[in-house]
């Protein structure tokens, strides 16, 4: 019976490795280059296609009046919007009734009310393209050789071609400014620099707030004793402090007590939003009282996962990417420019040893998290709470994405050096009190 087990388990073992070969072999097709050419040709001119029609909405609109919400009126987060849009030439159908961003962006954005329409429109996507070349970059070399040149040119082709990226240049939003500030900080602190790392992430989080999530993992693994890294807490919250003085103290205020109400209306409403709190809210009165709790929740079983499986910090990384995303208050599609860098990573570790179940689960989780399109349909329509949870299926794959890697942390996991003594201890007491035979 042993021998036959024994065979079973060679034979299996070999499937596997000739699968893992055959897959190996069909990756270093050629065809795969062409056709990578052709997804991210056809993803660029999707975007040219879609950037003239919207020079004149939002969120580009608000972005350009931003200069005169913060010098002309006494609380921006009250005034109409629809009438300054008008004055400027700008679409104003279908707008937020007030503005939602924080007094960080109004006041880094002031600068554009004075260039013309077109020019400052072209200087917010040149950002932007900036920001992606610069992800893509930098996603290459945080992988240290591990991704190769025709699998970089993949993952570049990919991502022009995503849906998020698309969303994202749609709404002329700042998020892969912000994605690229996480990978830079990511990079300092490889190289050591972990006060730059810090620093990194909290202007990230000055300007849109969830990135915070991710500055006590960057305070928690920096450099240094207890003395080093409370010195360096200490320096974040004082440039914390200083920058709410310099945008106004008055101005924040406004913004917690007059636009996140209306952020966390549309959060609760509306089904383009893919967040746990989000999903809650949307499927009735009683999972809309715990929706508030599911989003710190989550974020917390990520920090715990990497306190108790801890040791692979790029999965780490990538783990607290996806929580700080599904445990927002409204994640919109770009959004989800955030997590270009932790699907390369999944692609990359997946592809050193790759089988069909592995192959598989990663594409189904990178369709489900470009899967914005909202369904149709009068079945749907008629069960509401069906119809928001057809709508979460992004939401689905980043809870995939997040498995993944808590999977990855543990599966790398070492065990304490404490462990290792009790093993030791064990096996030589074992053999100690063994009798002879």
């Amino acid at each position: 019976m042993n021998s036959n087990r024994f065979r079973n388990s060679v034979s299996a073992q070999r499937r596997v490795t000739e699968m893992s070969n055959w897959l190996r072999q069909l990756a270093r097709n050629r065809l795969w280059d062409f056709g990578a050419a052709v997804i991210a040709v056809l993803g660029i001119a999707h975007i040219a296609m879609a950037l003239p029609q919207r020079m004149r909405k939002e969120d580009f609109a608000h972005y350009y009046v931003a200069r005169q919400l913060v010098f002309d009126t006494d609380n921006p987060y009250t005034v109409p919007v629809a009438a300054l849009y008008a004055q400027h030439g700008l679409d104003s159908a279908g707008v937020l009734p007030h503005i939602t961003d924080p007094p960080t962006v109004l006041w880094l954005f002031a600068p554009l009310g004075v260039l013309p329409l077109p020019v400052a429109f072209g200087v917010c996507v040149g950002v932007e393209i900036a920001s992606l070349i610069l992800i893509l970059w930098l996603t290459r070399r945080l992988l240290n050789g591990r991704l190769s040149t025709r699998g970089w040119m993949f993952v570049c082709a990919v991502t022009v071609a995503s849906g998020t990226v698309y969303w994202h240049f749609c709404y002329t939003q700042m998020q892969l400014s912000l994605a690229a500030a996480l990978l830079v900080a990511l990079m300092s602190q490889r190289a050591g620099k972990h006060t730059t790392a810090c620093l990194l992430v909290m202007a990230a989080g000055l300007l849109k707030l969830f990135p915070f999530v991710l500055l006590p993992w960057f305070l928690w693994r920096s450099s240094g004793g207890r003395v080093t890294r409370a010195r360096r807490t200490a320096l974040v919250v004082a440039v914390i402090a200083a920058c709410v003085c310099l945008t106004g103290v008055g101005r924040w205020m406004e913004f917690f007590r007059d636009a996140m109400p209306l952020v966390r209306w549309y959060a609760e409403r509306a089904s383009d939003s893919f967040s746990l709190g989000s999903l809650a809210a949307k499927c009735g009165p009683d999972l809309r009282a715990i929706g508030p709790l599911l989003g710190p929740a989550f974020i917390a079983f990520g920090y715990a996962g990497c306190y108790w499986c801890g040791g692979d910090a790029e999965a780490e990384f990538c783990l607290l990417s996806a929580a700080m995303l599904a445990g927002g208050l409204v994640v919109w599609p770009h959004y989800f420019v955030f997590l270009i860098f932790p699907m390369a990573v999944a692609a990359v570790r997946i592809g050193a040893k790759p089988t069909v179940g592995w192959v598989i689960l990663f594409v189904l989780l990178g369709l489900a998290m470009n899967r914005f399109r909202l369904p149709d349909g009068p079945f749907l329509l008629r069960h509401v709470h069906l119809f928001f949870l057809v709508c979460a299926i992004p939401l689905y794959g980043l809870l995939g994405l997040a498995a993944f890697f808590w999977r990855e942390m543990c599966a790398r996991r070492e065990p304490s050096s404490r462990f290792r003594q009790k093993v030791v201890a064990k096996s030589v007491s074992g053999a100690v009190m063994r009798p002879r035979p």
